[in-house]
């Protein structure tokens, strides 16, 4: 028994590695609002940049009515209004009449925006009190370089939370060296 806790105890020291991850938000509150946003166009929510980098692991979503034909895309703003969507993914379709979640998993880097696309239902938006939104008619979820309009004073109803993975200290000791 002493010499199977002392070569645990072996390993430990041999191969210590240190990983923190913290939360990543991204996006406003899914929440019941006072208007709605119509589909067939691809929009970008301002407000809440990412706090983070990482992956996006969950999205909720709030709609007006049911939704369905949704994607959803991380967005970089490579110049002012001119975006190009870093990853997206195809999500279940979301009933009406209070906040639902889907599991997804996006890339996203600090400052990045969430946005959707759909074809089917209106989400939930408020018309004042946000930082705004950008939007443009079609699909536009694997963008390059492609320039949005913008509206300003606007909230939507999409948000998503991840969690970064930061290596901290990787130490290898073998006979009492740190390589």
């Amino acid at each position: 028994m002493k010499k199977l806790l002392l070569i645990i105890a072996i390993t430990f020291l041999i191969f210590q590695m240190v990983v923190l991850a913290t939360v990543i938000d991204i996006g406003d509150l899914a929440t019941n609002r006072n208007s709605y946003l119509t589909k067939n166009h691809t929009f970008i929510n301002k407000g809440t940049p990412a706090t983070g980098t990482g992956k996006i692991t969950n999205v909720d979503i709030w709609a007006y009515n049911d939704m369905s034909g949704i994607i959803v895309a991380i967005f970089t703003e490579v110049d002012t209004n001119i975006f190009t969507a870093r990853d997206s993914q195809a999500v279940a379709n979301i009933t009406a009449g209070s906040a639902v979640s889907r599991t997804v998993d996006l890339d996203v880097v600090t400052g990045d925006f969430i946005g959707l696309y759909w074809y089917n239902g209106m989400i939930e938006e408020d018309t004042y009190g946000g930082a705004g939104r950008w939007y443009l008619s079609g699909n536009q979820t694997s963008c390059v370089d492609t320039e949005f309009n913008f509206y300003g004073d606007h909230r939507m109803s999409i948000r998503g939370t991840g969690a970064t993975e930061e290596e901290e200290e990787v130490n290898a000791i073998f006979f009492g060296t740190n390589f």
